[in-house]
């Protein structure tokens, strides 16, 4: 049996790396050593905010709940918000499959963060790609905090001839939204948060992350502003029953 590899003409062509950019590529290989140890530190430091059963519970709770509304609702187009809501995405497309619901699918990536902690302009990262003229969309987005950013992405869809534009949310912190946004609110949501404003945990994990470490934690967790003993830490974790999915 042959094992020659067949070659394509992909019309790609790479020049070869300079000096410079050799220099260049050793201290980013450098700087992901540091990250992957990074990612480590924040693993033991994380204490559970929702458990991975508790989450499973409440997304079978919405899809029961999207189910019956989309029997009324045609044409529905089910929108990710990336990256973070992919994971919830796509436990929620899932249950709706096995509900006998095949929405189509589409995407949009609205950002105000980057890779800082600090919300900025919103700006249209990915658009839809489907024709959304005269269509009933629905966003799933991971997190509502501001409400800046989730009332960008309706705007948009609404811009491209949606027809109606609805938001399930795994998570809605009711109590952080910014001045002139208090009235954004989701349609559907699993759980909520109502830690008052400057008392809110940093989230990681179900698609939340810190600087893109952690995003596919099947368990939600916080870092403690303390120091809180490796017993205790480990006792939390060992309660989600959720390690990483790495």
């Amino acid at each position: 049996m042959s094992t020659a590899r067949i070659m394509f003409n992909t019309g790609l062509k790479v020049a070869p790396l300079t000096e410079e950019q050799k220099k260049q590529l050793e201290l980013e290989l450098k700087a992901e050593e540091q990250e992957h140890e990074d990612t480590k530190k924040t693993m033991q430091q994380l204490r559970v905010f929702l458990k991975k059963e508790d989450i499973e519970k409440k997304l079978d709770e919405m899809a029961d709940t999207l189910a019956e509304a989309m029997k009324e609702t045609p044409n529905v187009v089910v929108m990710t918000s990336l990256m973070g809501a992919a994971p919830f995405a796509e436990g929620i497309k899932n249950r709706l499959l096995k509900r006998g619901l095949c929405p189509k699918e589409d995407m949009i990536c609205v950002s105000r963060y980057g890779d800082n902690h600090q919300g900025g302009e919103p700006q249209l990262v990915v658009k839809p790609r489907l024709d959304l003229r005269g269509r009933n969309v629905l966003i799933l987005e991971d997190l509502i905090e501001g409400g800046v950013t989730i009332a960008y992405a309706k705007q948009v869809c609404e811009d491209l001839g949606a027809r109606s534009v609805k938001v399930a949310t795994l998570l809605d912190r009711v109590n952080q939204r910014v001045q002139g946004f208090e009235d954004v609110k989701p349609d559907f949501h699993c759980f909520e948060d109502s830690a008052k404003k400057g008392e809110a945990k940093w989230l990681i994990g179900r698609g939340l992350d810190e600087y893109r470490r952690a995003r596919s934690l099947s368990w939600i967790g916080f870092k403690p502003m303390g120091q809180d003993s490796e017993q205790d830490l480990q006792s939390e974790q060992q309660a989600s029953s959720a390690p990483a999915n790495r």
